[in-house]
This record gives C-alpha cells, structure tokens and sequence, in this order.
C-alpha cells in the first residue's frame, strides 16, 4: 500500500525544564517534553469503502471460521520484529477492541510495556558530550534516542495493521490518517550521564475516524452501534441453538429453527422488489436476530439464517445448504434463495421464507419437501394449491454438483424415519456430497471400506470391485459347478473371484483377453456406463433408445464408439452426469464415491 508521510517521526527534541547548570553526583533533575508530531497520510492505501469494511467485519462476526481477507491475521507477526511488531502487537488489540465496543482511538502505549528498557547511559546512546546542556537535550542526545531507543518504522507497522485487520478498521479514516507522538517525563542521574524514563511515559497514536463512524462527532471517538449490534445477534442466534439443543431429533430442531425465524422476522416487501440487488448483504442474517421489529429480510435473511443455526448444530445425521435460483409460479417468476437438508440418505428442500405466515408454504408443505424434477430441469411442488417450480442456478449447480441438489421424490416423514447412520468412516464427512451414496452402498452392502474406518471416497474404482458390487447386487448367488475361472489374473482366494466368474458367466464383464481380466485396472466413466448398461440388459431392464441428451458437453467426442449408447441411456437416466456443467469426462477413471453414486442412482431407478 502506498502512502506519503508528512513528517519525520520522534524528532524527539524535548525540552528540559529546571535543569541545573551543574548536577549533584546522584541527585536527579526531572525533565519532561512530548516529541514532534507525525501526521500520517493514507488517502492512497488500497482499502475498500467504510461500508464494504464494515460488512467484512460483520461477516468475521457471524462466520469467524471463514474470514476473507486476513482478519487479525498474522502478517505483522510474521514480518515485523523487535519494536516494530511491539507496537503493532499493542495498536492491533487497541483497534480489535475499539472495533467491537466503540470508544476512543487515541491509543496510549507505556514504554514499559513496548519492552523498551527505562535506564540509558551515555554509553548506551553512544553520546560522547554532555546530555544536556542549559536545559535541553543537545542534538546529538536527541539523534541518539531517535536512532537507538525509539528505534521503528512507523511505515511498516501501519501497512502491517491495515493488511492484517482491515475490517475492524472499518471506522478509520484513511484520508486524515494517524498522528503519532512520544509524552514523556525522565530523570537525568549518575552525574547527568544517564536518564531514566518515569513510569508514565508513553507513545501516543491518535487513529482519525471516519465521520459516519464518528461518536457524538468527536473525530477520535468510534460509534460502534453497528457492531455492537451484529455481536448482539450472534449471541441471540446461539441462545437458539443451546435452547433446542435436547431435542430427541434431528428433525425437532430443524423444525424449531424454522418456526423461530418466521417468529422473528417478517418480509421486506419494498426491498425485495428490487432485483438489481444482489446477494451478499450480511446485515440480512443480522436484521433476523437483532431483536428489532423494524428490521425486515428478504429471502437471503430467511435462507441464511436457517443455514447459520444449522452450521452451529450437533447434528445426529443431517447437514444444511443454501442456494439460489428463479422461483416461478402462476402469479410471478424471480429471484430465489432457499435451503437444500440432506437428512437421512435423501435431500430435501426447505424454504423458510414461504412459510413464513400467510405464504403459500405456512402449512408446512414447502418444509423438507420431496418433488418431482431433476437438478438440471428444476423442481415443482404443490403449495397453497398452486404450483410453485424451483430451478438452481448455474452458479448452485456448478458448486454442489447434482449429488446435494437431487431431491427425495416425497417429502421427509418423521414417523417414517429410520435410526440415524452410524458412519464407521473418518474420511466421509455428512457435508461430502457423495455422503448419502456411501450410506447407501454401506446399508446395502454393496461396498465395503478400504480399512476399518476409511472409505476413500476419491481412490480408484478397479475391475474387480465392481464386478464384486454388481455380484453383492444380485445377493452373491452359488454359482455351483458353472464355468470355473479361466483367467491367469484372478486367484482362486482374491475377493473377486467369484463375482469375476459370475460377471463372464452372464456376460456382463469380460475379460481384457482370453486369459486376462486385469481385475486391479482402473475403471472409467465410459466403461462403468458399459458394464452398467450390460448388466441392465442382462437384468431386463429398460434400456431403449431416446435422445442423445449428450450435445450440450463438449468433451462428448471424446467417448468411444462401443461406450456411446451406453453413456446415452445413462446420462438419459440421471445414473452419470456431468464432472462440470459442460464436460462429461468419458476417460476419466472413476473415484469410488462416483461408483457410489451412480450405483445408488441404478439402485432407486431400476432395482426397487
């Protein structure tokens, strides 16, 4: 950050007042003075507007895990030493505080708590003349302190500051800048060949406040009524979470959530009419749990709060996550954020807004809803009589990809609702969007872990585990005295030896020649759509023909001939999708939460 300083700082030419011309051996004459001042100017520094800052710092606030730009980062604690990371160590907590509770921004450091030392000899400043002389520091004393104790670079520690914590510097005002200066008292003893700093001297930083952050307009005095207010909501929105925190189910608190937010808050009609506005505006999430009847959201403060009391609960086996795209209707299309909650193996939609009451969602039907559609064509759901159709945006659909948009066919029944999940596995988390695929391969026992508690969601699919799945699919029937193994590759003991036997048998899997299945080869995503397609044939399956539905990727060519019709059915029946929006990724191998997935896709589509 560039910036221009208008003077030289700690010139340090203190006057002495009621100095003898002569000195008793040990008798000390007190001398007291404030140094030059220095004006700095950052009307240059590259620092986003007050409000912009402010918002960041909300944003650290309510999400403290997840700060942007460095928030009371370490930058200065890293490249900064001795004095210079002294005083920024000091001024950092004095703006932390100020950020949060308001108050004064001329800041006093004591110079014993800088770590500078309070005693100085002549020899320790290397002055070879008198200190003082007819009651002021000479020159060279005042070079000598300058250049010795108040040794610092005053450039260095405010770029520190402003790269390490510039949202809780969202009140300063970077035209007018800092003013610095040294007020001191000292003792001059030994003769006059040494001086002692008294215990209240001290530096003194005076950080200039933005007018509208000004406190009864005093221009170094912070207002933090905003802050404060955001602090307030936080608090508020933790209370909710510890007082449903014994509910006896996921479900419970989900439902709690909902109703507490539509208790809190209501529609900002006016605001939400103007869809120039775009999302982001962390003051939504704050206007729901300020307490204040005054304070209205639109949809992102519905979405987001229920999202921030989600992220802040211990949950058995559900996760949360907030989208956005068009909501449409007989009366109306626009704009939409709302929720998506994995609960169980499914995902549903909440969208807290519409049930908020007198919405078309107040009985409870756009709550954990199940409906009828796809990731990529959008969703329709009854409400109120009416039907009301969702479709993601391509920004949702390129974040979370199809597994964590898809949603249940019905909607959640609590009464209906099973155990929850106990995942032996430490690297599936309930976040992972392959999480209800892994659930379901484990219940089902089509697929086993790699170790006791891994999983390895993103290893390679081989040969032979999935000739093993689709084995364990059919209920690892007895094969009996049928063909014995004929491939060189496969050991009679391998965990693969008889789903390799019962895979050629049907012709489902062959062999990568008459004597070779390479049962510990990588599987891609155009061969895991053959030998699916293969083994719904020899099923009875439908497999029939219909649109390609493969223009719009534009890596389709990539796929072999042999693989095409097999990619066809199934990207057709929602089993593979795109890696991206635009790319199929045919040659890729498949990771084993892929396998997952679109075996459980195969499973709900044709097995039931």
């Amino acid at each position: 950050m560039k910036k221009r300083w208008l003077a030289a700082f700690l010139a340090l030419c203190m006057a002495l007042t009621m100095l003898p011309t002569a000195f008793a051996a040990d008798a000390p004459a007190t001398v007291t003075g404030r140094s030059k001042t220095l004006t700095a100017d950052t009307s240059t520094a590259a620092l986003p507007d007050h409000e912009t800052l402010l918002a960041g710092y909300v944003q650290g606030l309510l999400y403290p895990e997840e700060r942007g730009i460095a928030l009371l980062d370490s930058v200065g604690g890293t490249v900064l030493t001795g004095l210079d990371r002294a005083i920024y160590t000091q001024l950092k907590a004095e703006i932390q505080r100020v950020a949060a509770q308001g108050g004064s921004t001329v800041f006093s450091l004591p110079l014993k708590d800088l770590g500078i030392p309070m005693t100085w000899t002549k020899e320790d400043l290397g002055v070879t003349g008198d200190l003082a002389v007819s009651g002021l520091f000479t020159d060279e004393t005042s070079d000598a302190l300058l250049r010795v104790v108040f040794r610092f670079d005053l450039n260095k520690v405010i770029d520190a500051l402003l790269a390490d914590c510039p949202y809780e510097l969202y009140w300063y005002d970077k035209v007018t800048g800092v003013e610095g200066y040294v007020l001191q008292s000292a003792s001059l003893s030994q003769g006059g060949n040494a001086l002692t700093f008294d215990e209240d001297a001290k530096m003194v930083f005076s950080f200039s406040v933005a007018y509208g952050y000004r406190s009864y307009a005093l221009p170094y005095r912070v207002d933090a009524a905003q802050a404060k207010a955001a602090a307030a909501a936080v608090e508020n929105a933790n209370a909710i979470v510890e007082q449903y925190s014994t509910c006896s189910s996921d479900y419970e608190k989900l439902l709690a959530y909902k109703e507490e937010i539509c208790a809190l808050t209501d529609y900002n009609t006016a605001a939400a009419e103007n869809s120039a506005v775009p999302y982001g505006d962390p003051w939504q999430l704050v206007y729901v749990f300020d307490g204040r009847e005054d304070t209205t959201v639109v949809c992102e403060g519905y979405a987001k709060a229920f999202q921030y009391l989600c992220d802040r609960t211990a949950w058995e086996d559900a996760a949360c996550y907030t989208v956005s795209g068009t909501l449409s209707s007989a009366a109306s299309e626009g704009p939409h954020m709302w929720n998506v909650v994995s609960l169980g193996a499914d995902n549903y939609l909440v969208d807290v807004t519409n049930s908020d009451t007198g919405s078309a969602g107040a009985d409870g039907s756009l709550f954990l809803a199940g409906a009828a559609g796809s990731p990529a064509e959008g969703y329709t759901l009854e409400a109120d009589g009416s039907a009301i159709r969702y479709t993601y945006d391509e920004n949702t659909k390129n974040l979370f990809g199809t597994g964590l948009l898809t949603l249940a066919g019905t909607s959640y029944d609590p009464e209906l609702a099973g155990p929850a999940w106990q995942n032996p596995y430490t690297d599936v988390a309930r976040t992972d969007w392959y999480y209800g695929a892994v659930r379901y391969a484990h219940e089902t026992g089509l697929m086993a872990g790699t170790g006791a508690h891994q999983f390895s969601p993103n290893g390679t699919t081989t040969r032979g585990m999935l000739v093993t799945i689709l084995y364990r699919q059919e209920g690892a029937p007895d094969l009996g005295s049928e063909a014995a193994l004929s491939f060189a590759d496969v050991a009679a003991g391998a965990y693969y030896a008889l789903p390799v036997r019962w895979a050629k048998i049907h012709g489902v899997v062959n062999g990568i020649s008459a004597t070779q299945f390479a049962p510990e080869a990588p599987v891609t995503r155009e061969q895991l759509a053959a030998i699916l397609y293969r083994y719904a044939q020899y099923k009875g399956y439908d497999t029939g023909t219909g649109s390609a539905a493969l223009g719009g990727y534009t890596d389709a060519g990539q796929i072999s001939p042999y693989a095409l019709p097999a990619m066809e059915w199934a990207n057709r029946a929602g089993l593979i999708t795109g890696r991206t929006a635009t790319t199929l990724d045919p040659q890729g191998q498949a990771t084993r939460a892929e396998a997952a997935t679109i075996l459980m896709r195969f499973g709900e589509a044709f097995a039931q």
